[in-house]
């Protein structure tokens, strides 16, 4: 046990897989960031009126599963554990990112062993893509541009390109060829909000639709 107030060059040195990260800092409100990693496990941390705010970037790392699932695991509680303290244990800390490295190999062997069937998500994709463009092609034909102003033109010209490029990034991608965390990504999207990549009531969409409606 070794009682420290924060992670520095002097007390990870005994620990051979820690360096230090600059490419890791980041500043936020004034505050400086330091970076760190344990076998390639980013970590963050600030020291500030006498608390330690550190936590354990899982997220920075490309997993082949969703954040949304290593929030679900117990090892996910690991990452903040440090974050709000006076001070910790740095052998505590270091045996905590072993557990979450074990996790996070162990999710990543199992997603990529998983097949994800698409077939519904194609069927969805492809129907949103046909009411964007329906919505699109209804607008650019019945807005009465002559009877509207400036800058209601100029914005609704905005949303158009938007949902324009919306509809091109949908037709473009190949559900079958992404990476499994997209695959399970979309999955999840569709299982919790009903859609792939178009929501119907997609704010663009509601606004060309409401143009043509209150002409």
């Amino acid at each position: 046990m070794k009682i420290v107030k924060n992670i520095s060059i002097a007390n990870i040195r005994k620990f051979e897989s820690f360096v230090r990260r600059e490419d890791l800092d980041f500043s936020d409100d004034g505050n400086h960031f330091k970076g760190f990693s344990y076998k390639g496990m980013p970590i963050t941390t600030l020291r500030t009126d006498n608390t330690t705010y550190l936590s354990i970037h899982v997220d920075y790392l490309k997993n082949e599963f969703t954040y949304k699932e290593w929030m679900q695991t117990q090892e996910y509680e690991l990452c903040g554990k440090f974050n709000g303290v006076s001070d910790f244990d740095i052998d505590e800390l270091v045996e905590n990112i072993e557990t979450i490295l074990a996790k996070v190999s162990e999710m990543n062997e199992a997603a990529m062993n998983e097949e994800i069937d698409m077939a519904k998500a194609k069927a969805t994709l492809a129907d949103e893509i046909e009411y964007a463009e329906q919505v699109v092609e209804n607008f650019k034909s019945s807005f009465k541009w002559y009877e509207s102003n400036e800058h209601k033109i100029e914005c609704l010209i905005d949303y158009l390109k938007s949902e324009e490029q919306k509809i091109k990034r949908a037709k473009e991608i190949n559900l079958d060829t992404i990476s499994k965390k997209q695959k399970r990504e979309i999955a999840e999207r569709l299982t919790n909000y009903g859609y792939v990549m178009i929501d119907a009531d997609d704010f663009y969409l509601c606004e060309m639709s409401n143009a043509i409606t209150s002409c």
